[in-house]
């Protein structure tokens, strides 16, 4: 596949702009900042423009705050001028890029996501009954990102050098010191993590021909007999650890029967599944700090989409 040229015109053109600008102010409208820019807003689009084409675009610090889900995230924010520079880039270069991945990457991609993840291990699972699973965990990957190793990666897909200098600028200011890690609430970031693990993706379906493989972010799995999983595991190590400067911990590297599997926080088999007791805890416990309604919607997606009615009752009994 050809690496894609000629595109910066297109991301820094107005109407792409303004685009990204749009998207950018979903759920951001009624506050203070974006009131006086969207006063402003042709004005503040053209500043960006003018920075783009001249060369003088320069990437502000960024805002740290702490997130808890499953576990404690420091997370990132950029200023609103970067977030919509991001999101210029993401518009045209995001398809592209998506086309050279494989079908069984789900994470942060259009049509994905963790229910069809989930779905499609259900599959292989139940017409594989007694396979083995090797599952892993890469550890601390947006953390362990080398911005060396990125550039690189990128070249072999960018022609384009005002896009890569662009890019450049983007990976580089965050950590720029150490030269690793990306920064967890970046729109760019989800895409830089996922053609960071194309590389193992290419590797583990078309070098060891793995057909029973699937990977989500930096967790993966892949069924098949246990010889071959503990020949392909010292393999994927060592892919790892060369070529990509990551390292997947001993607690996170296991080979296992099939027949259960713990996977994004779902515990399931061929036949059925269920939303891990962990995960279970942490819903109901949100749901009665926080009685919002898009925090119930989606907690009673997750219900509906596990079969799990009994813990649907005890969430609308905590939001109501």
């Amino acid at each position: 596949m050809k690496r894609i040229n000629n595109v910066y015109d297109k991301i820094v053109s107005y109407d792409n702009l303004l685009r990204a600008y749009d998207k950018c102010l979903k759920g951001k409208r009624e506050k203070e900042e974006i009131l006086k820019i969207n006063f402003n807003k042709e004005l503040f689009l053209k500043d960006i423009q003018y920075l783009l084409t001249s060369g003088k675009y320069v990437h502000d610090k960024y805002f740290f705050f702490w997130k808890l889900d499953s576990k404690k995230r420091r997370i990132a924010s950029a200023s609103f001028k970067d977030k919509v520079v991001h999101y210029a880039i993401h518009l045209i270069i995001e398809p592209m890029l998506d086309k050279r991945f494989i079908c069984d990457s789900y994470a942060c991609r259009r049509d994905k996501g963790t229910h069809k993840a989930i779905k499609k291990l259900q599959r292989i699972i139940f017409f594989n009954q007694n396979m083995y699973c090797l599952q892993c965990d890469v550890k601390k990957y947006f953390k362990s990102i080398n911005h060396d190793v990125l550039k690189k990666i990128l070249l072999k897909h960018i022609k384009d050098k005002r896009l890569l200098n662009l890019l450049d600028v983007i990976i580089d200011s965050y950590n720029c010191n150490t030269g690793r890690g990306i920064p967890l609430g970046n729109l760019t970031s989800q895409l830089f993590a996922n053609i960071y693990l194309n590389e193992l993706d290419q590797y583990v379906k078309h070098r060891l021909r793995c057909r029973q493989y699937i990977r989500y972010m930096d967790d993966f799995v892949i069924l098949g007999d246990k010889e071959f999983l503990k020949k392909i595991n010292l393999l994927i190590i060592n892919f790892l650890k060369n070529n990509l400067l990551l390292e997947i911990p001993f607690t996170k590297n296991q080979i296992f029967r099939s027949r259960e599997i713990v996977f994004l926080g779902f515990v399931l088999n061929g036949r059925w599944m269920r939303i891990k007791r962990g995960s279970r805890y942490t819903m109901l416990k949100k749901c009665k700090k926080n009685k919002n309604k898009r925090v119930k919607n989606s907690y009673i997606g997750y219900t509906n989409f596990s079969k799990n009615y009994l813990l649907k009752d005890k969430i609308l009994k905590a939001l109501y």
